[in-house]
């Protein structure tokens, strides 16, 4: 395995795991009638076509991308990505964004979006931070990494909201596909990697900020999370067409426990940091 594929967020990832997905133990597994069944050889694959998790490794094979992306024009006119963006449908703005050639374009847009805190949006806007930043410099390295982590536990901190437990492993998914992308587009060298990430352990102290900056104002009431959602279609609920969604103000309160958490985490680990 090339050590710059995991590099990418390996800064602190040890502070927390990922959870496998529960085992369905139900003696009868009905199929939602959307479930898209696809048969290769002995092995059978089920995927709900709003599963934006596992829509993202699409980018990973240029034939996919190239059919996902037929027909759509970039961000030439931003509002339909808007548009997409504000129902919720990440799969759209996936697609209006994939088909913007201009990277340059992408991560100004991406950038606007990254106070409203939407996991797979944030792993885009690392991504193209990297992209855009080439060679890559301490800056982009400090936001991506940082970004992507954040990402990470958001996913993490919406899976909190459904009382399907096999929805906890699209955090680890999404982290698998873009450490991949992120190795496929050579975006990221050992050398550059080893100057730093000694450097950032000297003084984690610009990359805790940032996390924290995600996390303090769910604690303190004053963050607006967008909807968990769009991480239920990864679950085995839904392809069997159950919401397995919790109420709204219990949702919003593990939410903020899981803010509190992983706030707590980072004091713990990194004393010398508290403010």
């Amino acid at each position: 395995m090339k050590t710059n594929q995991w590099v990418w967020m390996l800064a602190f990832s040890s502070l927390f795991q990922t959870v496998s997905a529960a085992d369905n133990n139900s003696t009868e597994f009905k199929l939602d009638k959307d479930v898209v069944v696809e048969e290769q050889g002995n092995s059978v694959s089920f995927t709900n076509p709003k599963d934006v998790v596992s829509f993202t490794s699409v980018q990973l094979v240029p034939e996919q991308l190239a059919k996902a992306i037929e027909g759509y024009k970039g961000l030439s006119d931003p509002a339909k990505a808007d548009e997409a963006l504000k129902a919720g449908n990440y799969i759209e703005v996936l697609k209006y964004l994939w088909s913007e050639k201009d990277h340059k374009k992408r991560l100004d847009w991406l950038k606007q979006k990254t106070s409203e805190s939407h996991p797979v949006l944030l792993y885009e806007y690392a991504i193209e931070t990297l992209r855009n930043n080439q060679p890559l410099n301490w800056d982009a390295f400090l936001q991506s990494t940082a970004v992507s982590f954040v990402a990470n536990l958001r996913a993490m901190q919406d899976a909190q909201c459904f009382s399907d437990n096999s929805v906890q492993a699209a955090a680890g998914m999404l982290f698998i596909t873009y450490s991949q992308l992120v190795a496929q587009d050579n975006l990221i060298d050992e050398k550059t990697t080893t100057e730093f990430m000694d450097r950032l352990r000297k003084d984690p102290k610009p990359y805790l900020q940032i996390v924290e900056g995600y996390f303090q104002p769910v604690v303190d009431g004053t963050a607006q999370l967008p909807s968990p959602d769009w991480i239920r279609y990864h679950g085995m609920a839904s392809l069997q067409g159950q919401d397995a969604s919790i109420p709204a103000d219990e949702c919003a309160k593990k939410r903020k426990e899981v803010a509190q958490i992983i706030l707590d985490k980072l004091k713990e680990q990194y004393p010398a940091e508290k403010k």
